[in-house]
């Protein structure tokens, strides 16, 4: 950190020390406080450091400090995700990351936009790749996720255990071995993540191309593009596949498949759905 990039972290900190009351935390109140908000002691004690080190920070002093001091100090400062991201990236640091699992429900708002790509299957993921939600036009390429077990209603599951998968996916190898790339990218901020360990541990046990291919360490950059599928019912389809982020929460991904027009592929996904 140079000079300036030091104080505007120390002018950052005190807005938000100043923005918090010791009620919030069940200090007392002094009848007179010459500054708005938390003092400095006050923030340092919470946050568990020491008063003249929490001062030079904030005065932008040359001193060196951890990402666990700014964790500390987001914690106390309750920030929102923008404002610890700022604070991490005025200290030249990457804030830590928590599991990305969507355990909270799906929005109403999602479940109609998936609704309406009627024939274009298309499908909600978190952030470990579990499928949270799904249209009828996914269920009718992919089968139904309903009647899956939701331990195993995750695309890399999907694509490596369920023996249909093979059957489905032309060019299975080349796409297993993309989709684990992809996902190792993908969770390259949750690799010491308890569930992520016990997942992949399941993954090697029942699937004996994942342990080989995941051991390579390959990382690839999620993309899109076409997909080619032999259905059970309809024969080959073929696919352009495109992932869109949610700016709110950029871990959750809605994938949506879009027909092309060779192999007559949007008419026999209307009859798949319409079936």
């Amino acid at each position: 950190m140079d000079r300036q990039e030091r104080k505007l972290l120390g002018e950052f900190l005190k807005t938000r020390r100043e923005r918090l009351s010791p009620e919030q935390f069940g200090l007392p109140m002094a009848r007179r406080r010459r500054t708005p908000g938390l003092r400095r002691e006050e923030l340092a004690q919470l946050a568990g450091l020491s008063v003249t080190w929490y001062t030079w920070i904030e005065q932008g002093r040359d001193i060196g400090f951890s990402a666990e001091v700014l964790e500390s100090l987001a914690r106390v400062l309750q920030l929102l995700p923008p404002e610890k991201e700022h604070l991490f990236a005025l200290a030249g640091m990457q804030p830590g990351q928590t599991p990305a699992q969507d355990n909270g429900g799906v929005a109403p708002v999602l479940q109609q936009i998936l609704d309406h790509q009627e024939h274009y299957p298309a499908y909600l993921m978190d952030g470990f790749w579990n499928i949270s939600t799904w249209n009828n036009a996914a269920c009718a390429l992919f089968g139904d996720f309903e009647k899956m077990p939701p331990a195993e209603r995750n695309m890399v599951w999907y694509t490596l255990v369920r023996p249909e998968t093979r059957r489905l996916v032309l060019n299975w190898e080349q796409r297993a071995q993309r989709v684990i790339a992809e996902f190792r990218a993908d969770c390259r901020k949750y690799l010491t993540d308890p569930w992520l360990k016990d997942f992949v541990h399941r993954l090697e046990q029942n699937s004996p191309e994942f342990g080989q291919w995941w051991s390579r360490y390959d990382l690839q950059t999620r993309e899109g593009g076409r997909r080619d599928f032999d259905h059970p019912l309809v024969g080959r389809l073929a696919l352009v596949q495109t992932t869109f982020c949610l700016s709110h929460r950029p871990e959750v991904k809605m994938v949506i498949h879009a027909p092309l027009a060779e192999f007559d592929t949007e008419a026999k996904l209307q009859r798949l759905v319409r079936e």
